[in-house]
């Protein structure tokens, strides 16, 4: 935690990015953190799960990590026609209003969403042969969907930061700034 908040890092953020259970590596990257990103699919499964973590993460809250906070949830894989469908749109609504009734602050939706795109698995697959590595994110829509993500992102951080400082300065008298 310390290393991740230490003023001469070269980076704004650090994104940790855990499976979605609590393996030890999940919960050293949680005690490690200010916030928490949860992405979901848009399905009833798995927008219940994010009840369920959350109530986990307030247990962790209360014993481990006291300013851990919730940044958002953002919808990845989701299918689309002229926004999404029916579905998931349901689905997201669903976890809206589940999601205000298990934790203390509010916790926006984002708006910008990770679609389901073909573009990710090609990618996947070009690095599993000899073929030039093309990301996804090098697909033009692909990679507006993550700058309004990243800007989305970007915003609920400062809003964060201006409500409280970093949990753990990295150093007596270090300046301390959200990561």
């Amino acid at each position: 935690r310390q290393a991740l908040h230490d003023p001469a890092l070269a980076y704004r953020y650090v994104l940790l990015d855990c499976p979605p259970r609590l393996t030890t590596a999940c919960v050293n990257a949680l005690a490690a953190s200010d916030f928490v990103l949860i992405p979901v699919v848009p399905d009833p499964v798995s927008t219940r799960a994010v009840e369920n973590l959350l109530r986990t993460l307030q247990h962790f809250r209360a014993e481990l990590c006291p300013e851990l906070a919730v940044l958002g949830v953002v919808a990845n894989m989701v299918r689309t026609r002229n926004g999404p469908i029916r579905d998931h749109a349901d689905a997201l609504a669903e976890l809206k209003a589940g999601v205000l009734q298990v934790w203390d602050d509010p916790i926006p939706l984002f708006e910008s969403y990770i679609k389901h795109d073909s573009a990710f698995g090609k990618s996947a697959a070009a690095i599993d042969t000899d073929e030039r590595l093309r990301l996804a994110v090098s697909d033009p829509e692909i990679g507006a969907a993550f700058r309004a993500l990243a800007h989305e992102l970007e915003k609920e951080i400062r809003r964060h930061a201006s409500r409280r400082a970093a949990t753990v300065p990295a150093k007596p008298g270090a300046r301390a700034g959200s990561r």
